[in-house]
Parts: C-alpha cells; sequence; structure tokens
C-alpha cells in the first residue's frame, strides 16, 4: 500500500526513493507557518470534537483498510504508527521538563501554552466539545479543522468544496498545508519557537514540505476517485518549490514584525545560521560563499530556502531570477553588516517571492525541468554555497524529491537512475544530525551524482 499514496506518478515503483528518508531521519514535533486564505486549525471557531469523534467504528477506527477510495482506517493508523499522535507525550518526558525549568515556566510543560499549542490540539476552551482531551496530542482536527459543521455531512457524499465551505481545512492545497504545517514547524503570529526557547533546549527546527508528508504514515490515496471529488493533486516537484516559497514568506515576515524579529537589544537568532557561531573556535571550516559575499565572523541569515527557492525560479520565472538574487544579498548585508534598510528589502523581497509564487501550481514539471533542477543544484553545492549545515541539509531533501521524479519523468536510463539513488544513503548520513555534521561527506556524495550524468556528447 506504501506505493499507492503518492501525489505524483512514481507509484508505479514498488518502493519510494522518498522512503529512504524514513529510514536515516528522526522527524521532531515541533513547531513551525503559503499565506492561505483558510482559518488555521487552531484559530478556527468550530467546535473540536476529537480524536474519538473519528476514530470510533464505523468511521476511521477499523484497523485495516476497508474501502479504495477511502480507507476508514485512517485513525487507526494515526494512533499506531503516525507520531503526530504521541506528540503531546512528549511534554512528560525528562527533556521537556528541563526546558520548561530553563524557561521558568510557572506550570509544567503538558499544562504552558507555548508548548500545548504545538503539542496538542490547543484550540480555546469554549471550541473543546465534550469528547475532546488535550492528551490526545496532534489529532485530526488539529491539521483538518474543527470538525462541528462538517462531521455529519461529509460521510453522505457532498463535494470536497461543500465540505470546505462548511470550515474542513483544505490540507490538499499545497499552499494551504504548508501554511499548516510552517505553523508549527517554524512559527507564525499565534506560536513560535524562538532563540530563547531552543536555548532552554528545543529541539532544532527542520522542514521541508514534500519530504515530511511522505514520511508521514499514508491515510489517504491520491487516485482518480481523490481527484474527482475535486482534491488537488500537484506533484512533489511542485510541492517542493511551493514549501520552500511559503518558508521564505514565514521568515520575511518575522523579520517584518517587530515583537517577534528582537529580543531585547538583540535580533531574534533563531532567523540565523546556526553554524554560522555554534561551532568549535579552532574550526577552520569557514569559506566565503560568492552568493552573499560576506566575510567571517559575520553572523548571517539562514538563507537555507532561498538557496532552494532561486533553482526554481530560474525556470518558472527566469524573469525575476536575477532580481531575487540581487534582494537576497542586500538582505544579507543589510542584516549582517549595516548596508541598507532590511525592513524594505524585505519588503520587496517578499513582494518579489509572492509575485513568483502565483505561478507554481501551474508549473508544468517534465523531465527537463528535473533534470534542470538535479544539475543546478549539484552545481551550486560543489561550488562551496552548501557548507552550512542548513543548506546541505535543504539540498539533501531536495535531491530525494528531484530523484525521486527523475523516475516518474523517465528522465534516464534505469543504470543512471540507480548509480543516482545509490547516493543518497550517504548523504542522508551525512546530514543527519547537525552536531555530527559531515561536509566532506556531503561533497563527495555530490560529486558522485554529478559523475553519474550522461555527458552532454554522449
Amino acid at each position: 500500500m506504501d506505493s499507492a499514496i503518492r501525489s505524483d506518478p512514481a507509484s508505479t515503483r514498488p518502493v519510494s526513493i522518498l522512503r529512504l528518508f524514513a529510514l536515516v531521519w528522526t522527524v521532531t514535533i515541533g513547531t513551525m507557518a503559503f499565506a492561505g486564505g483558510a482559518d488555521l486549525p487552531l484559530i478556527d471557531d468550530s467546535i473540536h470534537n476529537g480524536p474519538k469523534t473519528c476514530v470510533g467504528a464505523p468511521c476511521h477506527g477499523h484497523k485495516s483498510p476497508q474501502d479504495e477510495a477511502v480507507w476508514l482506517n485512517e485513525g487507526s493508523t494515526w494512533r499506531r504508527e503516525d507520531l503526530h499522535s504521541r506528540a503531546y507525550d512528549v511534554l512528560l518526558n525528562k527533556r521537556s521538563r528541563k526546558i520548561a525549568a530553563n524557561l521558568g515556566l510557572p506550570v509544567p510543560a503538558h499544562e504552558a501554552k507555548i508548548c500545548l499549542d504545538c503539542h496538542s490540539d490547543n484550540v480555546a476552551p469554549q471550541y473543546r466539545g465534550e469528547q475532546f482531551k488535550l492528551s490526545e496530542g496532534v489529532g485530526c482536527e488539529a491539521c483538518h479543522g474543527g470538525s462541528e459543521k462538517w462531521i455529519k455531512s461529509h460521510s453522505t457524499g457532498p463535494a470536497h468544496s461543500d465540505n470546505l465551505a462548511r470550515g474542513m481545512f483544505p490540507t490538499d492545497d499545497p499552499g494551504e498545508r504548508a501554511t499548516l504545517c510552517l505553523s508549527c514547524h517554524f512559527g507564525d503570529e499565534n506560536r513560535f519557537v524562538d532563540h530563547r526557547l531552543m536555548g532552554a533546549g528545543h529541539p532544532r527546527q527542520s522542514f521541508e514540505l514534500h519530504v515530511f508528508t511522505q514520511v508521514m504514515p499514508a491515510h489517504y490515496q491520491i487516485d482518480d476517485d481523490y481527484r474527482e471529488r475535486g482534491k488537488k493533486s500537484p506533484n512533489g516537484v511542485q510541492v517542493w518549490s511551493i514549501g520552500q516559497a511559503e518558508a521564505i514568506t514565514q521568515i520575511l515576515e518575522v523579520l517584518l514584525d517587530e515583537e517577534r524579529s528582537h529580543d531585547g537589544a538583540w535580533p531574534e537568532f533563531v532567523l540565523f545560521d546556526c553554524h554560522a557561531c555554534h561551532h568549535p573556535l579552532t574550526d577552520d571550516r569557514w569559506r566565503p560563499r560568492p552568493s552573499i559575499a560576506l566575510g567571517p565572523g559575520r553572523a548571517r541569515l539562514n538563507d537555507a530556502n532561498f538557496l532552494m527557492f532561486r533553482h526554481a525560479i530560474q525556470l518558472v520565472s527566469p524573469a525575476n531570477a536575477k532580481n531575487f538574487q540581487q534582494q537576497v544579498r542586500a538582505l544579507h548585508r543589510a542584516v549582517s553588516e549595516g548596508d541598507g534598510s532590511a525592513p524594505t528589502i524585505a519588503r520587496n523581497l517578499l513582494k518579489t517571492v509572492q509575485t513568483i509564487s502565483k505561478n507554481l501550481e501551474e508549473w508544468e514539471i517534465d523531465s527537463d525541468v528535473v533534470r534542470a533542477l538535479l544539475a543546478s543544484i549539484l552545481t551550486e553545492g560543489l561550488s562551496g554555497e552548501y557548507i552550512d549545515y542548513a543548506a546541505a541539509e535543504q539540498a539533501a531533501m531536495a535531491l530525494q524529491v528531484l530523484i525521486d521524479a527523475l523516475y516518474w519523468t523517465e528522465a534516464y536510463k534505469q543504470d543512471v537512475l540507480e548509480a543516482l539513488a545509490s547516493q543518497l544513503p550517504g548523504l542522508l548520513e551525512a546530514t543527519q544530525d547537525p552536531e555530527a555534521y559531515q561536509w566532506a561527506a556531503v561533497q563527495a556524495s555530490l560529486a558522485a551524482m554529478q559523475e553519474s550524468l550522461p555527458r552532454a556528447d554522449n
């Protein structure tokens, strides 16, 4: 069944390349926010009835799939396999107790709003139904929205648009889904993992929309029936690019938010590249990066998402590519060296990203596009742009998405595809742990991938 729940035609292959991610990477339930139009479930105005309302038989609580269209075992899958169901339990462990103590919280982590907002479906008390329990973690309605107005009608066959009109959150829309996921895997105006929280011991935030979606245990199948119900089914490369655009949007919005962009006299350090500061003083790892031209000793923004997105821009909106890069470079200089007005540059850059983002869902992905993206990322990586951990991590996830896409677009012969895929485990291992980041191993994997590509003269 694993191969059936895909957002692109790669379902014809028995094992997804993206599943390699699950073998090496540990997905962390944490906090992070395409600026969509729907209210996020945390702040919608509907009663949240709790997972028991959905999981009970004869609804979504069966142990195995019951139907080809809607499996009806979604709740059981969530309870057994999905880390979101155990997000609240994390707040009871030793690490969470230590974080709460370090922050000086007046209550334990499992009672603190700052923790519950992302480790549970922490809607306001007046929107909690009779069977609702915070202790059930990030349940159905934390993603699909309060079920008060659609729980009875959604099983009787109305169009998907009817359910959305009743308040169901449009998780099938990649832009809306990116906003939802990033609201807990980065933060938004309602919840935010800042540098203080990380300093207290909270895990570092990491996210890429398509890979994280694929790693989650599947509880739906994208097929003709799914589409006939009016649901969107963009391919993986589109989802990846939209996720990058939304991550950039959220970073820029924090920079423009006077409350979130400062911590006393200091800037909000969570926006900066951790490894620009957090490395041994004897480490001679620093290298110049041509794209930003900052010297050593400068705290610099974490631009990993910017680096990935510009590869998409070069293909989907080439007229904006040069402008985007100039604005990113100007933003770096303004933030790190005080050269220019960072808010003005951030606003202009945000407009550029929003202009480009309008084209992403209609972006036609074929073998030429995927090959071009792959070659571009490999070339940039080998130039030294991914020397910092965050950039290498995003590149590793992007390459998973692209190699998967190479299969379903049949971009190369089988031997080339296998040679490229064979480098993924080593690349993932080298970027698995920021404390044990292996830049030389990353470079070796990128070089081997580039060497695997057919020569133009062949």
